[in-house]
Parts: C-alpha cells; sequence; structure tokens
C-alpha cells in the first residue's frame, strides 16, 4: 500500500478539523476553511514552513475524508486483509485546487516575501531641545523645526521642512527622549530615520533640581539666624510661598517643605520637596556695648 494511502487510513479526521464526530457538513466547512487558512505554508516562515506542509496536507485529507459519501456508511466495514480499517476513496484534486475552491484568487496574504528582511533603517538622528524649569513644571507645548533631505534618483536632494509640536508634560526630566518615527531623510532602498528630541533642562536663577525635590538658596542676617526668620518666596508656578523658620539656623541647617517639589511626571498629584539651605551674613564690626549685650544674651543658651 503506497505510504500516503497509509498516512490516510490512519487518519482521524475528526481530531484533526477539532470538530465533534456529529459534526454538520457547515461546520466541516468551517474548520477547513478556518485551519486551511491558518496552516497554509505560504502564511508561515521558512523556519515553519516544512510542518505546515504536513499539517496543511492533513487538514485537507482530512475534509476530503469527511465529505467523501463513501467514507461515512464504509468506514466501518472490514478491509480485504481481515483488519478492521475503514475503507476510504478520495477525489484527485490537490491540496491548492481544493483550497482554491473555497478562496479562489482572491488577494489572500500568503506572499512569501514577507518573511524576506525588511530594508535597513538609516540610523536615528538626536537632537537636543532645552526647557525651563517653569516648563517642566506646568507642562506645556514647544514646536520645533525638522528638515529633512529627499534623495530622488542622481540628483540633488529636495528640502522639505515640518513643524513638530512636543507636548511636554509635568515632571519631565533631562534626558527624556521624544521619538519622531521616519520623520528623517529619504533615500533610496533604506527607511528613513527616526528623530529623536531629547529634552535638556536649563538651569535656574533661584532654584536646582535634584530628582523631584527642589534647592533653593537664602540669604539671612546673623539676627535672623539666631532667632528665625520670615521667608517669602516666587514658586515656579508664580505663586507667594510664605515660609516661617523658627530653629536657630547652623552651618549645614536645611529647612524642607513638604509638597513644593517638582509634580512626579506619572503621578502629577504628588510633588517633591522644597529644600531650603541658607547662607548667614556677618556683620563687619561690632560695637563694644552690642558684644556685652550678645555675650549676656547667648550666655544661658545651650549648645
Amino acid at each position: 500500500m503506497p505510504a500516503s494511502k497509509r498516512a490516510r487510513d490512519d487518519l482521524d479526521p475528526y481530531a484533526v478539523l477539532e470538530i465533534s464526530p456529529v459534526a454538520t457538513p457547515d461546520e466541516i466547512k468551517k474548520a477547513y476553511k478556518k485551519l486551511a487558512l491558518l496552516w497554509h505554508p505560504d502564511r508561515k516562515s521558512p523556519q515553519e514552513k516544512e510542518i505546515a506542509e504536513i499539517k496543511f496536507k492533513e487538514i485537507s485529507d482530512a475534509y476530503e475524508m469527511l465529505t467523501d459519501p463513501n467514507y461515512s456508511h464504509k468506514k466501518n466495514s472490514t478491509s480485504s486483509n481481515g483488519n478492521s480499517k475503514p475503507v476510504t476513496h478520495f477525489k484527485t484534486q490537490s491540496t491548492e485546487e481544493l483550497f482554491k475552491s473555497f478562496f479562489g484568487n482572491r488577494n489572500i496574504p500568503l506572499d512569501p516575501k514577507k518573511f524576506e528582511n525588511p530594508p535597513p533603517q538609516a540610523s536615528p538622528i538626536i537632537k537636543v531641545f532645552h526647557c525651563s524649569l517653569e516648563d517642566l513644571y506646568c507642562g506645556g507645548t514647544k514646536r520645533m523645526r525638522i528638515t529633512k533631505d529627499i534623495y530622488e534618483g542622481t540628483g540633488k536632494p529636495k528640502s522639505v521642512e515640518k513643524i513638530v509640536t512636543i507636548n511636554i508634560e509635568k515632571g519631565w526630566k533631562s534626558g527624556t527622549r521624544i521619538t519622531f518615527e521616519k520623520e528623517g531623510d529619504v533615500k533610496g532602498g533604506m527607511i528613513p530615520a527616526d528623530i529623536i528630541f531629547e529634552l535638556e533642562e536649563k538651569s535656574h536663577e533661584r532654584f536646582e533640581r535634584k530628582m523631584n525635590d527642589l534647592h533653593y538658596h537664602a540669604e539671612i542676617s546673623l539676627e535672623e539666624a539666631l532667632v528665625g526668620c520670615n521667608l517669602n518666596i516666587e514658586t515656579l508656578d508664580k505663586r507667594q510661598l510664605e515660609v516661617q523658620v523658627d530653629n536657630v539656623i547652623h552651618p549645614g541647617f536645611v529647612h524642607v517643605v513638604k509638597g513644593e517639589g517638582m509634580p512626579l511626571r506619572k503621578k502629577n498629584d504628588t510633588m517633591g520637596d522644597l529644600h531650603i539651605h541658607f547662607t548667614v551674613k556677618f556683620p563687619k564690626e561690632i560695637a563694644d556695648k552690642s558684644k556685652n549685650l550678645i555675650k549676656e544674651a547667648l550666655s544661658d543658651c545651650d549648645y
């Protein structure tokens, strides 16, 4: 007996088509269409093609078995050698002919070229854009100009300008990258480069940012360092923040105001902290009378 005939005789068509033994003709057709599309060799990668060819043929054989009128009423008969096996008679159309009888010549995505390596993409072009702390605190937009060259044939490239908008999110940091895909130069045989804008934070005259916290330097008098001070600080969103410090301000002392730092990018309702550092101004001279008063005032202090 030919190998192909043996394989068909051993085939369980219901298992192959993943259907019940009492499936209706419509259910058999639906199962074939679904699995034939799934396992067609031209829809598989080169690495999967050999397995797909075997599976695709089994699906076709299973369908022909179940639609052969001789199969259903002879499947329990006995073969000529006495063994109990299905007696089957098959049509002669090929697996592709059967497939086309369902799908015709419609443009079904069976193009093996889709598995070929795509053309290379040009290296990304990185451009720096600057943002103030105010922009990163409040959010906003920036309009950036992109100029790209389009190469057509062997002539000079054609330059094209385009304006793109960057939506600045609250809490962005230096190093944040925004990508505009395939907006780079257009050259034959290559995918245009991506344009990547990388954020660089501008230095600020009053605040220094460290992660999500802000640091502020206040200059106070020796008197304020000893007896306390009131500060009025303009915030990045133009509020007037009043801060009262009652502590003795010693070298290295830092006063922390909770929730007055930078917004967190993914949690804009959560804020970092404001760290206030102090520089103490000392008098150039102190009168003898004042020195005695200071000595007396400080004599009872704990150190």
